[in-house]
């Protein structure tokens, strides 16, 4: 597997290099992530500073915004180049300086939720445990400045780490970033039942869709978004669409007949998994249109079409995109109104994934008895699961008298167990593989 700085979702100004590993221009609203998100297992990548500029080497959820400052956001969670941490925007000591030339280690344990970084080969401690709150990361290079830039360079693994921690120091399976380089011993479990070789798997939170699309103020800001339309009528222009203002006036119209287009330019190549709209007059509805996305500005690609159908007005309703991927600009291009009227939209949203929460639970591996491959991609890393822990049940004061048997109040023991997690253990025979 290729790693890299991510050359389709980077700040804007940002120049790639060396394979896109080097990243030039990195400022607070400027910076650049890693491909390939992580969403379990032990991961580890240097960063080398090749120019200082208020550095922050950190870890944050795959759709943070690179075109703005991320410092704050709930799943930041970053080594500053003063020796102090930031974890969901709270400052704090941790450990020891970093400027130009050095190294910074990032050990992410997506198992046991807990993020170490190091210099030059030295651990700073653990910066941040239980981070439950983020179902995948990627690796950020930021700054807390905007007045100059840095520069950075990235081994995911692609090359011997210059100071790769000793093995005796880590906990069991962990890899490079690319996955190349085994670090530390490989120890995975499966528990084998009638049903066959099962690995229990945790749960994930949810994750709600965000729109892609700022409050827009007018056509051009906030910067870089820019809204535009093959055509406006009077001061009903683009950015209506965009500032999520339903008040009977604020609207895009066309001023001319369809077809006709209304377009969203992002700050960068982003993925929509659906899209709202809502129209603003009825005389001015539209009721066929496509969907369509582009990255170069002139070739777009039909991403959804919907024909003979009216929209609501003043209220968003919600169309699926079959095939999502990144696209920077998107328009909706309609082809047909009411009675062919003007079209007009008072909203237009793009939104990203809703990732449903997903109950812990076991999962079988395989009927027989599984492969190497399998151990190494499904095993469970630590067995701590069917740990059985003394529960003391809590008793609870009868309210309903009809309940009581005897004539005489008393107590009844409440309490729930969830007898799923665990197995009952009567013989225990060991497959090992190599």
């Amino acid at each position: 597997m290729v790693v890299t700085w991510n050359p389709t979702d980077k700040g804007s100004s940002i120049v790639l290099s060396n394979g896109n590993l080097t990243a030039t221009g990195i400022m607070q609203t400027r910076s650049v992530k890693s491909t390939e998100p992580k969403t379990k297992g032990r991961w580890y990548c240097e960063i080398r500073i090749d120019k200082s500029n208020y550095d922050y080497i950190a870890i944050a959820h795959s759709d943070v915004n690179m075109n703005a400052g991320i410092i704050s956001q709930p799943s930041f969670i970053g080594y500053y180049y003063n020796g102090n941490k930031t974890v969901s925007g709270v400052t704090s000591a941790y450990g020891s300086a970093y400027t130009t030339n050095d190294i910074v280690g990032i050990l992410v344990d997506m198992d046991d939720y807990t993020v170490t970084f190091y210099k030059n080969g030295v651990s700073q401690g653990v910066a941040h445990s239980g981070f439950t709150n983020m179902n995948d990361f990627v690796v950020i290079s930021t700054s807390a400045t905007i007045s100059y830039t840095g520069i950075t360079t990235a081994n995911f693994g692609a090359t011997p780490f210059l100071y790769a921690p000793v093995e005796s120091s880590l906990p069991s399976n962990v890899f490079s970033y690319d996955g190349s380089q085994q670090l530390s011993r490989v120890d995975k479990s499966l528990i084998q039942d009638g049903e066959g070789y099962k690995a229990y798997v945790k749960g994930k939170v949810h994750v709600p869709s965000v729109n892609l699309i700022p409050v827009m103020v007018n056509d051009t800001t906030p910067a870089p978004y820019v809204a535009s339309a093959s055509s406006s009528y009077g001061g009903y222009t683009a950015f209506n669409a965009f500032n999520r203002v339903f008040n009977g006036t604020s609207r895009w119209i066309a001023n001319t007949v369809p077809p006709v287009w209304c377009k969203i330019s992002l700050d960068a190549p982003k993925k929509a998994f659906s899209y709202q709209l809502s129209t603003g007059e009825v005389s001015q509805a539209i009721t066929s249109w496509i969907l369509q996305g582009s990255n170069d500005n002139n070739a777009w690609t039909d991403l959804d079409t919907v024909t003979n159908h009216t929209l609501p007005i003043e209220s968003y309703e919600e169309f699926m995109i079959d095939a999502p991927n990144e696209y920077q600009h998107y328009r909706i291009y309609a082809t047909a109104t009411l009675n062919n009227g003007l079209a007009s939209l008072s909203g237009f949203t793009l939104l990203t994934e809703d990732v449903p929460a997903t109950p812990d639970m076991w999962k079988t591996v395989s009927t027989v008895t599984p492969t190497q491959q399998q151990f190494k991609d499904k095993g469970m890393d630590s067995l701590g699961i069917l740990n059985r822990k003394v529960t003391t049940l809590v008793p609870k004061t009868m309210s309903d008298k009809s309940q009581i048997l005897n004539g005489e109040e008393g107590q009844v023991f409440g309490y729930s167990i969830d007898l799923k997690k665990y197995f009952d253990i009567r013989k225990i025979s060991a497959k090992g593989v190599e």
